[in-house]
């Protein structure tokens, strides 16, 4: 969002419709208020999975084959969903961009102001010692 109001506040936008500067701060709040609530959803299932999984009878090496599958799927859905909020926040400064003909690429011009929108590298299985 940093990237966006960045954008707003900036020269480039200074003569633009407020209302239509609103609209694109709308979108995007809601692209990051909808991330949050999935993120939230994502973690609460992926600790229930983990606890159910890390309190079974099953021997340890099952139980760490079991806790990386969650670990992946919990990091694949969460990576999925924010993946949709960064394509909608870079869609909406497009847009801005395209608005007042900038010819300008929001991804280009995200990263020439500081903002990483690249995907992080997912994390390291979970180890037998980090089981215990």
């Amino acid at each position: 969002m940093a990237g966006l109001n960045q954008l707003l506040e900036s020269k480039t936008l200074a003569h633009m419709n407020p209302v239509k500067k609103r609209q694109a701060w709308t979108t995007a709040a809601a692209a990051v208020t909808y991330l949050r609530t999935r993120l939230t959803e994502i973690c609460e299932a992926g600790d229930q999975a983990c606890n159910a999984a890390a309190t079974s009878a099953l021997p340890d090496a099952d139980k760490l084959k079991q806790l990386n599958a969650i670990k992946d799927r919990v990091n694949s859905d969460a990576a999925g969903a924010s993946r949709a909020a960064v394509a909608k926040i870079v869609g909406v400064v497009q847009e801005l961009l395209d608005v007042v003909d900038s010819g300008n690429d929001a991804a280009n011009w995200l990263a020439a102001h500081g903002f990483n929108i690249a995907e992080p590298l997912p994390p390291s299985p979970i180890t037998e010692e980090r089981l215990r």
